[in-house]
């Protein structure tokens, strides 16, 4: 059928190995990918004598290297400028591979990720699809400055499905119950215009979110150890730092109806820093930057660029994420949350 034909196909083999693997020209080649597919090394190498595979097997399959090949095959994706802003990378990788560490090194260099099949073999062992893509590629990604309210202007205006609008200061931001959102000195406000969920309710679409800015936050190293990043229901991040706490981002869903159609957005404010700031709060409020002094406004808005679109962004050559699993997780940290930090549910 024309529709399953192409012209002008070009496939280039090659790839990285644990150890120098001749010139990235190889397989980085004067124009960008549109699909990027390995099949990685997803054998961990073990230390008895037991033979596993073939030779010819085991030299292809087992990962000798001392840092992840998929961490470093999506390193060079993004160094060697590979993939255009349309294409898809597809990566097999081993069951030793745990879903949150693949979307962290994924986050890191900018992209979103999504495991979108899995196969098992008779004997147990599990091989999984690690697809991987520019987020909302194909939609406005706005930066303001000051804004009244990035919810609002995303609402009032005609922004398609997967838009984003980020700003430095809200001068009508709001939080739950249409309460006023007081500006820190740092402050990242950001919102996404999402599709609606068949399947999520928009209570647990929050939670999810405020799950997603938890794991944002953790995929960096804490300059404080004792430093500790709560979820906390319905749609609150606390940060617990020594004998200080305090609520440091919130979360707010929004949706407006006009006839037959509905609008969701997703609004995230997240107070980074109090630099100089002395302003009197009548809640216990937190910084980002007591838990870590790396986690900048830049950082954490690609960080949950990232995560958002791995699990919200609808993509037609791209099976949806698994929500009940994402749902688990999220709920379960807030569990965690409870039971390790009631003192905070007191007040």
């Amino acid at each position: 059928m024309r529709s399953n034909s192409a012209k002008e196909v070009q496939v280039r083999e090659g790839g990285i190995g644990p150890e120098y693997d001749g010139k990235h020209i190889q397989w980085a080649p004067s124009k960008k990918y549109d699909l990027i597919f390995w099949n990685m090394p997803y054998l961990k190498l073990e230390d008895d004598s037991q033979a596993h595979l073939g030779p010819l097997e085991e030299a292809a399959l087992i990962d000798t290297s001392k840092t992840s090949l998929v961490y470093l095959t999506i390193k060079n994706i993004k160094r060697l400028d590979l993939l255009k802003k349309s294409g898809t990378v597809m990566l097999t990788v081993g069951e030793h591979h745990d879903e949150n560490e693949l979307i962290d090194i994924c986050a890191k260099f900018g992209f979103a990720g999504r495991i979108v099949d899995e196969l098992i073999f008779a004997d147990g062992e599990r091989l999984k699809l690690l697809t991987i893509w520019h987020p909302f590629a194909r939609y406005p990604t706005i930066s303001k400055d000051v804004v009244t309210s990035t919810n609002l202007e995303l609402l009032a205006g005609d922004w398609p499905i997967g838009s984003s609008l980020s700003a430095r200061s809200q001068t009508n931001g709001r939080g739950r119950y249409d309460r006023e959102w007081v500006n820190a000195a740092d402050l990242l406000a950001c919102s996404w215009k999402l599709p609606l969920s068949k399947i999520l309710s928009p209570g647990a679409t929050q939670v999810i979110l405020g799950y997603l800015v938890k794991q944002s936050f953790e995929s960096i190293q804490t300059t404080d150890n004792k430093a500790r990043v709560i979820l906390k229901w319905p749609n609150d991040l606390i940060i617990l730092a020594n004998e200080r706490w305090g609520k440091v981002c919130g979360v707010l869903l929004e949706s407006v109806s006009i006839g037959n159609d509905t609008t969701m957005v997703a609004g995230i404010g997240i107070n980074i820093s109090q630099g100089n700031q002395k302003i009197d709060y009548d809640f216990d409020i937190a910084f980002a930057d007591w838990f870590s002094d790396h986690l900048t406004a830049d950082y954490v808005q690609m960080q949950l660029h990232c995560r958002i679109a791995s699990i919200f962004e609808e993509k037609s050559e791209i099976p949806p994420a698994n929500f009940s699993a994402i749902k688990t997780s999220a709920f379960n940290a807030i569990k965690d949350g409870f039971t390790s930090s009631s003192s905070v549910y007191k007040k």
